[in-house]
């Protein structure tokens, strides 16, 4: 019996996950279904999107940020050794922030 368990399990999980990824990819080609899904659990570092989030007393603000190129060009910083590493000027441009996308006012419940 735990050997069948087992064995369904293992069995299943790796079927289960070609099937689905085999799904994902036909409706990909075929429909354009999916096409979110299918390209954020690619490990492809250009073309990230963000959300930056600020949550107030009046309301939550949302930012959404666009990255199309991600810096490959990095230089670490003079005379730092632990700090992070910063672009050469002019290598890497800017992440695109939008205005607010979203404002909403939190509402106070009354009884």
């Amino acid at each position: 019996m735990v050997l069948f368990i087992a064995e369904a399990g293992l069995v299943g999980g790796l079927l289960g996950g070609v099937l689905f990824g085999a799904w994902m990819t036909v409706t990909n080609k075929l429909f354009g279904w999916h096409g979110n899904d299918v390209f954020s659990s690619q490990a492809i570092a250009d073309h990230k999107c963000f959300l930056r989030m600020h949550l107030e007393a009046s309301g939550l603000t949302i930012y959404p940020l666009k990255i199309a190129k991600v810096c490959r060009d990095w230089k670490l910083g003079t005379g730092a050794r632990s700090r992070p590493a910063t672009a050469r000027p002019g290598s890497c441009a800017p992440a695109a922030a939008a205005a607010p996308a979203s404002r909403q006012r939190s509402r106070s419940r009354s009884n």
